[in-house]
Formats: structure tokens, C-alpha cells, sequence
């Protein structure tokens, strides 16, 4: 009985493991992201089968492994056992969490099953989930000094701390600097600036046939960033070197602490903007860019947690604005009635059709969750909040269930700006530490969608299913086969 209960404890925790992964359709939708875990587990059962039947001295061992893992994957359900009181409803099963990746609309469904708060488990880590932005503002606020950041690996070798995940007193310096020095991002010539930029990358797409646009978006990203951060201009050396150094910066994962060389080219990217900045002193660029606007907001700035955190949101905003282009496009290329329509329409009357298609873009494609680590325990609306739990405010799924607004999961053309007042819109967040480039966002989807408008028309190909990395924090996007043909009216 006892090598039984041994071998079952070697063989099955692995084997189950394994197939979490690599059953369909985490294959297809992850790629190497769970084939690689997949085949882990997999060996690992095929080597303790094989030490097995081939070496019983090692039993004991691989019995003990097998337990090791089973610990990992009840985690949550541990931690959950020795919480004080009542937590809320819901599963923190290993493989319910996991298989939740792969389906876009598990939390709505969960939402649906359990009500307004209900836990779940991300790899093993118990999440309180709550949906409706009246419910989620109320908890963000009433208990704003028990609820703490879920920081990323990366922030940890900042200086300073990344901006969204610093404490009280740094966030209330540094968060009020840069809101000033972000907000009203935008001037005539600025709009003329980013306007040419997707008007000649949207005309040269045209010519290049059916094409991926995943690369090309991701760089008119970076290069509108450039000039809307740092004031970098067309064939400026300076502006030219950063973005190469960038490119290469900005593969490395924000999940994963920073390495050596990370922080070398970390140091070089700072000893350009130091150069730019003393050129912006002497020569200020039209627009003025953040970087400028600091050092006007206080003489002492920008300081090297200031420079640090520009890098890094560079980085993270390009990724971010690049996905919202592709669903911006994808929306253009599958609402064909409301291209359409925007596509005649007068200058006036067409900018608030655009800024409609945008937020409504925004409300169901790009917004998705805010995460907050619960510092210390507390009780909200009947359900114990136990130290050490995430807690994710789902505002995709509040989007998209918004009792006021009417068909809230179609999309429409909302040109009644109050359709997206607080009530039930959120896309960049709701507290203190909602975004701040809202304006720097803006600008850039305005401008690709100005160009759009301009009579190019969008067939799309191989858009769905829907993609996304294999995080519980990734956001959703277009299938990376994704490729579209761009055609000009004549």
C-alpha cells in the first residue's frame, strides 16, 4: 500500500500538470509559453516512471518530489484554510485558474456564477475579483491604506520605485509632477506632427499589400513617444541612438527583475536624455515635451527617478499604444457601417465621431482590470479580505455589464459624450494611481484614426481567436496572424 500511495505521489501531480498545459487549446493560444511548461511536466513524469521501474532506491525521493509539487498546486486552498472569517465564494483550484487564461470571458461567467466577489487562483496565488466601478471605487477608497501595490519584478531595480507602485509620500510628489507635466499634452503643431506620422505610415502600409501591422504600429508608437516625451525630432542622431538602444531595452520582460545588461542599457538611455535635456534648454522643441516640462515645474527636475521612470514608461506605453492601435484598426476594419459613416462626415462633426470610436474602443477592447496586494486584512461588504491575497478590479467585465448604458457589450458610436462619464467608463483607471498619460494616449489615437478616416479602408485576415500572453495580467489583442490590407479611396 505504501509504494502504491508513493508511486501515485511521483507519477500523478506531474502528469496532471502536464496536462493542464498542453491540452487544447493552450497550445494553439500560448505557443512555447505552454508547451515548454507542458513538456516540463511531462518529462518529469516520464523520468519518475522510469527511476521507477528502474531504480526503487530512488522512491522515496521522487515520492517526496511528486508532494513538493502537490503543495504548489493547493497553494492557494492552504492559505485560503487559515483565513480569519468569512472569504468570498468561489474556486482556487491550480487548473481552474490556469485553464482560465485561454477564455476571455471566465471572469464574467465567474461573475455571473458567484456574484459581484468571488476568489479565484492565478498560478497558485489566491485573487478576490470584484466587478462594478460604484463597487470598486468604494472599496479602492474606504480602504486605500489597506490596499498596497501588486508590483512587477521590473520596479524592484528602480530608483525611486516605478511611479503606479511607490508609496503614499513618494506617489503624492512624484505622481503630482508628472500629471502636470503630462496633462494638456497636445498643441496645434504637435497635432500636425503625430497626424503626418500615421498619415505616411498608413499610405505606405497601402502600398505593401496584406501585410502584418503588429511591428510597424508598435514602431510609430515608440517614435510619436519620442517626440511627445523627450522632444526627439526626425534625423536627430540623439533621438535615432535612443531608439536603437530602446529596441533592444525594450524585449527584456517588465516581469522579470532587471540583469546586468539590462542595467547598462538602462544607464546609456539616461546618458541620452541627459544630453537632451541640456539641448531642450538651449533649444526648447515645439510642443514641449515631458521632459522639458519638468524642469519648468521645478528647477530641480527631472532627478534620476524622474529619467528612470520616463524610460520605463516609454517602454510600457509603446507596447500599450501599439495594442490599442491593432484594436483600434481591427474595430475600422470589422464595424464597416460606422467607418463608413465617420469617413464623410465635417471636420468638427467627424473629431467627435472619432473620439467616440476611440473611448468606445477603449471601454471593450483595451481597459481590463486594476490590481491592488491587500496589505493588511479587512472586511468588505460582508467578505474578509486576508492579508497577502491579490485583488483584481475587473473593469472590462463592469464595461461590458453597464446597467445604464444601452447594448453595453455591442459597439456602437456613443457620440453622447455622458455615455462614458465615470459612472461605468474607467479605461486608464479610477484612484490616485490611475494613468497619467491619458493625454499622450489620446493624442496618438487620435491622430492614427484622423488618418484612418482620410478615405482608407481596412479588410482584415486571420484576426481571430483573439491572443495573449500567458499571464493573468497580460491584456487581450488581435490574433498575431492578424494581417490587413489598406486601401486608399480615389
Amino acid at each position: 500500500m505504501l509504494i502504491l500511495a508513493a508511486m501515485l505521489f511521483a507519477l500523478v501531480p506531474p502528469s496532471w500538470a502536464a496536462l493542464v498545459f498542453l491540452l487544447p487549446p493552450f497550445p494553439g493560444l500560448f505557443g512555447r509559453q505552454a508547451v515548454l511548461p507542458g513538456l516540463f511536466f511531462a518529462l518529469w513524469a516520464g523520468v519518475a516512471a522510469a527511476l521507477w521501474a528502474f531504480y526503487p532506491v530512488l522512491h522515496g525521493t521522487m515520492a517526496l518530489a511528486g508532494a513538493g509539487l502537490i503543495l504548489v498546486l493547493i497553494r492557494g486552498q492552504l492559505i485560503a484554510s487559515v483565513a480569519q472569517g468569512s472569504v468570498p465564494p468561489g474556486s482556487l483550484s491550480f487548473a481552474k485558474g490556469v485553464r482560465a487564461l485561454a477564455r476571455r470571458d471566465f471572469y464574467q461567467r465567474e461573475f455571473g456564477r458567484y456574484g459581484p466577489i468571488f476568489k479565484s487562483s492565478q498560478f497558485g496565488a489566491p485573487v478576490i475579483c470584484v466587478a462594478g466601478l460604484e463597487r470598486i471605487c468604494q472599496l479602492l477608497r474606504t480602504h486605500a491604506d489597506q490596499l498596497g501595490p501588486s508590483p512587477l519584478a521590473f520596479s524592484q531595480g528602480l530608483q525611486g520605485n516605478f511611479l503606479r507602485y511607490m508609496n503614499s509620500e513618494a506617489h503624492s510628489f512624484y505622481g503630482g509632477l508628472f500629471r502636470r507635466a503630462m496633462v494638456g499634452q497636445s498643441s496645434p503643431a504637435l497635432d500636425v506632427c503625430l497626424h503626418e506620422k500615421a498619415q505616411s505610415m498608413l499610405v505606405g502600409l497601402s502600398r505593401r499589400g496584406c501585410i502584418s501591422v503588429n511591428a510597424l504600429l508598435h514602431q510609430f508608437s515608440q517614435e510619436c513617444l519620442d517626440v511627445m516625451l523627450f522632444g526627439f525630432t526626425a534625423n536627430d542622431a540623439i533621438g535615432q541612438r535612443f531608439a536603437e538602444l530602446s529596441e533592444g531595452f525594450g524585449r527584456s520582460s517588465i516581469g522579470r527583475v532587471m540583469s546586468g545588461s539590462d542595467r547598462m542599457q538602462l544607464n546609456q538611455l539616461i546618458r541620452l536624455l541627459d544630453i537632451q535635456l541640456s539641448r531642450l534648454r538651449s533649444n526648447p522643441a515645439p510642443g514641449q515635451p515631458v521632459l522639458l516640462k519638468l524642469l519648468h515645474l521645478d528647477s530641480t527636475m527631472p532627478d534620476r527617478v524622474c529619467l528612470e521612470n520616463l524610460v520605463f514608461m516609454r517602454k510600457i506605453a509603446a507596447s500599450d499604444i501599439a495594442s490599442l492601435l491593432l484594436w483600434l484598426l481591427y474595430h475600422w476594419g470589422m464595424q464597416t457601417e460606422i467607418s463608413a459613416q465617420i469617413q464623410p462626415m465635417e471636420a468638427a462633426q467627424k473629431a467627435m465621431a472619432l473620439d467616440a470610436f476611440l473611448a468606445e474602443t477603449l471601454r471593450l477592447s483595451q481597459s481590463e482590470y486594476i490590481y491592488r496586494c491587500v496589505d493588511q486584512e479587512f472586511n468588505f461588504e460582508g467578505f474578509v479580505f486576508p492579508r497577502g491575497w491579490l485583488v483584481r478590479c475587473c473593469i472590462w467585465e463592469t464595461h461590458r455589464s453597464a446597467r445604464e448604458l444601452p447594448g453595453p457589450s455591442e459597439f456602437r458610436l456613443r457620440l453622447n459624450r455622458s455615455s462614458y462619464d465615470n459612472g461605468h467608463y474607467a479605461p486608464f483607471g479610477v484612484d490616485r494611481h490611475a494613468c497619467n498619460g491619458v493625454d499622450l494616449c489620446n493624442a496618438i489615437s487620435r491622430a492614427f484614426l484622423k488618418a484612418l478616416s482620410n478615405g482608407i479602408s481596412v479588410e482584415l485576415k486571420h484576426s481571430e481567436p483573439f491572443q495573449r500572453q500567458m499571464r493573468h495580467w497580460s491584456h487581450w489583442g488581435p490574433n498575431r496572424a492578424m494581417t490587413a490590407l489598406l486601401t486608399l479611396s480615389s
